[in-house]
């Protein structure tokens, strides 16, 4: 897949995602050419570890997408079931040391109390650090993931949030783990772009990436009822985009055939554990 550089897009972002492995030691060679004090208290070292390893992996899928990083205290829920790790909002002073050393790039965001209308700040590695990130020896098999990730998560409007576990939640838990363990292990790719992403209707940009792919059972309410499958590639792309380029997807470097069992493993998980349509796409008056 080949990468050419494009113009800065702030729309070609994502979230930081707190549900990272960070026992991924990888680059812990390079933290102390970052910082060789990094060490210094267990706060400071688990968030300064962490927002580099976001920074590589934000890299990595591409070196045009920037991270988006709340710089207000209320951005940031250590205590979440979606945020393993704890990180809370001391991430905002790691950001701060990254920016005055010149290891990321730094674009503030903004509110305006006219149209109301407001953006988070982005963030990406610079130069000086992509340097470091080159010299990395990373083996393809890692789990980018954190052994205690969510993959079924409950909305309220645009909001995460808590619920309580019962057999119905886990049942879904245990056949997103293993579905994304798959993915984990996969390596896909569309030879025939220029860029690591497909451009969609609305022009925002879909990357290719298996780091940046996990799929997600969101749901409202109840879980058997209003619920979607979301969080991969794929998931993004509109049924004639994906059909379009089902003939160009290459997985493990081997050809393969698009066939939809959508129907059959929906068949299956009505068996199994009594939810019905499990891929079917749905219009949902909360999502």
């Amino acid at each position: 897949m080949k990468k050419k550089n494009d113009q800065l897009d702030f729309n070609f972002s994502r979230p930081i995602d707190f549900q990272r492995n960070l026992s991924l030691n990888f680059v812990d060679q390079i933290l102390f050419v970052i910082d060789n004090e990094y060490k210094k208290n267990l706060i400071y070292s688990k968030h300064f570890k962490f927002l580099i390893l976001e920074l590589f992996f934000c890299w990595t899928e591409s070196s045009n997408q920037m991270l988006t990083v709340s710089m207000s205290k209320r951005g940031y829920l250590s205590e979440s079931r979606y945020n393993p790790n704890k990180i809370s909002s001391y991430l905002i002073k790691i950001v701060k040391f990254l920016k005055s050393s010149g290891f990321i790039e730094f674009y503030p965001g903004f509110y305006d109390t006219v149209t109301m209308k407001s953006r988070l700040s982005r963030i990406k590695a610079s130069a000086k650090l992509v340097d470091l990130f080159r010299k990395l020896k990373v083996s393809e098999k890692m789990k980018v993931n954190h052994p205690k990730r969510e993959f079924v998560i409950k909305m309220d409007g645009n909001k995460k949030v808590q619920y309580s576990d019962d057999f119905e939640t886990q049942d879904v838990k245990e056949i997103m783990f293993n579905y994304n363990e798959i993915i984990t292990k996969t390596i896909f790719d569309v030879p025939m772009l220029e860029k690591p992403y497909i451009t969609r209707f609305d022009n925002k940009k879909i990357l290719i990436s298996t780091s940046g792919s996990q799929a997600n059972f969101i749901f409202s309410d109840d879980i058997k009822k209003n619920f979607k499958i979301d969080g991969c590639w794929w998931n993004k792309l509109d049924y004639d985009f994906l059909k379009f380029y089902a003939k160009h997807i290459i997985v493990n470097d081997k050809p393969t055939s698009f066939f939809n069992l959508n129907e059959n493993f929906n068949y299956f998980l009505k068996k199994k554990i009594g939810i019905e349509y499990f891929f079917k796409k749905k219009r949902f008056r909360k999502f």
